[in-house]
C-alpha cells in the first residue's frame, strides 16, 4: 500500500506558510495585540506540557482576507480542518487527540470563509511503531528529532491520516494512506498536495534561522501542511 506526505498547495484562499491569525476563547477587538501566548493551546506545546482539551466557543481571528483550504496547521500546535475533511476522517481510521468547532473571522468579526471549520490535533505515533525498518532509513542529528532519509510505512499500520512524533519542523507534516489519498482526490480538497513517501525528496537539515525565513518566504519548496 502506498502512503503519502501532505504538503501545502497554493490556491486561492489557501496561503502558504503560517496563517496570519490567532486562536482566542471568544472574539475580541485588536486580537493580535492580546497576550494570546498564555492560552494553553499555545503555552502547553511551547513548554512541553500535555495538551489540555480545547474549550467550546473558540474563535480564530485572522488578518488573511479569505480561506478556502480544507486543512492547515498553525505554528504546529493545532490544525484548522474543514467540516468536509473532518467528516471524511470520521468514516476512516483517524485518531483525533482533540477536536472542537471554531469560528474563523476577520479582525472585524466577519466570516472569511464559506467553510465550517474545526480546530484539532491529530494523534502522533512513535516512528518506530509505524515504519518498515528494512525499507526505511532514519537518523537523529540532534539527539531529539528523527530525520528521515528513506521511508516506508508498515503494511499492517491501519491509520488513514496521522502524524509521526519528533520530526524536525521542515518535515513535521501529516501522512496518509492510499485510501485517504483517493478520497481526497475525489472530494477535491483544497490547499493540499500529496507526495508518495517512497519518492519524496526529504529536505536537508535546516537551522532555526533558515526555518523561520522559509516559513515567510515565497520560495517554491515542500511546506508541511
Amino acid at each position: 500500500m502506498k502512503h503519502y506526505i501532505l504538503t501545502q498547495k497554493k490556491e486561492p484562499g489557501c496561503p502558504l506558510g503560517l496563517l496570519n491569525g490567532i486562536l482566542h476563547r471568544s472574539f475580541v477587538e485588536n486580537a493580535h495585540a492580546c497576550d494570546y501566548g498564555d492560552y494553553p493551546w499555545y503555552a502547553d506545546p511551547s513548554s512541553g506540557r500535555p495538551h489540555r482539551p480545547f474549550p467550546e466557543g473558540l474563535v480564530f481571528v485572522t488578518e488573511d482576507a479569505r480561506y478556502t483550504f480544507d486543512l492547515r496547521s498553525d505554528s504546529r500546535f493545532f490544525y484548522l480542518a474543514s467540516n468536509e475533511l473532518v467528516a471524511a476522517c470520521r468514516h476512516m481510521n483517524v485518531r483525533f487527540e482533540d477536536l472542537q468547532r471554531v469560528d474563523v473571522v476577520s479582525r472585524r468579526g466577519s466570516p472569511v470563509s464559506g467553510n465550517t471549520y474545526w480546530v484539532c490535533r491529530f494523534e502522533a505515533f512513535p516512528v518506530a511503531d509505524v515504519i518498515d525498518p528494512a525499507n526505511s532509513s532514519i537518523e537523529s542529528s540532534d539527539g531529539v528529532h528523527t530525520r528521515i532519509r528513506r521511508l516506508r510505512i508498515r503494511e499492517d499500520f491501519d491509520q488513514d491520516l496521522f502524524k509521526l512524533r519528533l520530526l524536525p519542523p521542515e518535515t513535521d507534516s501529516l501522512f496518509c494512506s492510499q485510501r485517504f489519498f483517493e478520497f481526497a482526490q475525489q472530494a477535491q480538497f483544497k490547499g493540499i498536495a500529496f507526495a508518495d513517501v517512497a519518492t519524496f525528496d526529504w529536505p536537508a537539515e535546516m537551522s532555526a534561522a533558515d526555518q523561520f525565513a522559509a516559513a515567510f518566504s515565497g520560495a517554491a519548496m515542500p511546506r508541511p501542511i
